[in-house]
């Protein structure tokens, strides 16, 4: 907003499309047109001219793609692709983008996909730190990032990192590869554990406090072990409607009590 002011029309689509949480996505999908338009005389142009121009992310596929895929990730695929509908749509209201640009779908992809997969949230906002998005992704990461006052952004290691050895960030939750595929086009084949599947449980704050989320219902790939959360959450829902007995049981994996909560699992499960 700073270099383009507020762009009243395209707000007031993506307002209307996805609601005003897409704004800093589509600012940044502007700017790297922009700076496309600009081509060698770009400042930016060495770092664009050294990015991928092939993408394997939900944005990048088809209907057909997605009719391939698992329904989680094709969900998380297809919610991709449209975020980058709304952007390609909004852009009919800039009036500084060429209208070659906008016609182009091959370049707008691009652009979407550059921003989808190589920005960093910052707080509400969305910035490109090039060279800092040439990390690679670790389940296991030994990089951090961090921006100082003045907005420079800085890269830590996190722990001794041998000569030689991968300097990686992690780029989303590794407990969710559908998540992960969808947004970057790739899965993470390292990571120790992947959330278990079960997930149409309507949410509560109980059963959200036992561990219903993508971070700790989980399988593990070496073992095939179950984290306790799985446990803990579907007994609780399978005493649903028993009030009492399903209330003594939340009590006892909240306090600690391992007995008692170890007494319903042998009777239960």
């Amino acid at each position: 907003k700073e270099e383009f002011g507020t762009l009243e029309k395209a707000e007031k689509m993506i307002q209307e499309l996805a609601g005003p949480e897409q704004f800093p996505m589509f600012y940044v999908f502007v700017k790297l047109l922009v700076e496309y338009e600009k081509g060698t005389e770009s400042p930016w142009f060495p770092w664009l001219n050294s990015l991928p121009r092939v993408f394997d992310s939900g944005a990048a596929m088809t209907p057909t793609c997605y009719d391939c895929l698992p329904p989680l990730a094709a969900k998380y695929a297809m919610a991709e692709r449209v975020k980058y509908i709304n952007c390609k749509q909004a852009l009919r209201e800039v009036d500084f983008i060429s209208e070659d640009t906008k016609k182009n779908d091959a370049v707008t992809k691009w652009a979407y996909n550059i921003l989808g997969t190589r920005a960093f949230e910052v707080g509400e906002e969305m910035v490109l730190v090039p060279l800092a998005d040439m990390f690679n992704h670790g389940s296991i990461p030994n990089v951090e990032i961090h921006y100082d006052e003045e907005g420079s952004c800085n890269a830590y290691t996190t722990m001794d990192v041998p000569a030689g050895s991968p300097l990686l960030m992690c780029y989303a939750n590794p407990y969710n590869p559908s998540a992960l595929f969808a947004k970057y086009g790739f899965l993470d084949e390292n990571a120790p554990a992947t959330f278990c599947k079960i997930m149409d449980i309507i949410p509560s704050t109980e059963n959200r406090n036992l561990g219903l989320s993508f971070s700790r219902m989980l399988f593990y790939h070496e073992n095939g072990g179950i984290s306790e959360e799985v446990f803990d959450v579907l007994l609780f829902e399978h005493l649903s409607g028993q009030g009492q007995t399903q209330k003594d049981f939340y009590n006892a994996c909240m306090n600690g009590d391992l007995d008692t909560k170890a007494a319903y699992q042998q009777q239960y499960l």
